[in-house]
């Protein structure tokens, strides 16, 4: 059986969709189409086996499998933030850090 990789973009776009709520907002903060991101959590979906979001017009619900994978992706995302931040040179600035390859810009929280 052959495995299909998750790339970090789509662990960031579930991320995103689980503190937004709609695909068209976390779709924003990813800066990729609404499109785009639908077809990105499909394929996560398709190779997970399960859905992550039940899709309501006015935007998504986390399902009970999808907490698990909501909380790993979160877990992951911040693993790579402290990463990131303990490479980074003294001078350097946390918020000035650029992941390319899809991913979404960094809260300010």
């Amino acid at each position: 059986m052959r495995m299909r990789s998750v790339d970090f973009g789509s662990i960031q776009l579930i991320v995103e969709c689980a503190k937004h709520g709609t695909l068209m907002d976390a779709s924003d903060r990813c800066h990729i189409t609404t499109s785009a991101a639908s077809r990105r959590l499909r394929l996560v979906e398709e190779v997970l086996g399960y859905p992550i979001f039940i899709r309501h017009f006015k935007g998504l619900q986390i399902t009970e499998k999808g907490q698990s994978v909501v909380q790993a992706c979160r877990d992951i995302s911040l693993q790579f933030e402290k990463l990131l931040s303990n490479n980074l040179p003294p001078t350097a600035s946390h918020d000035h850090a650029k992941v390319q390859a899809g991913a979404c810009r960094r809260s300010q929280s």
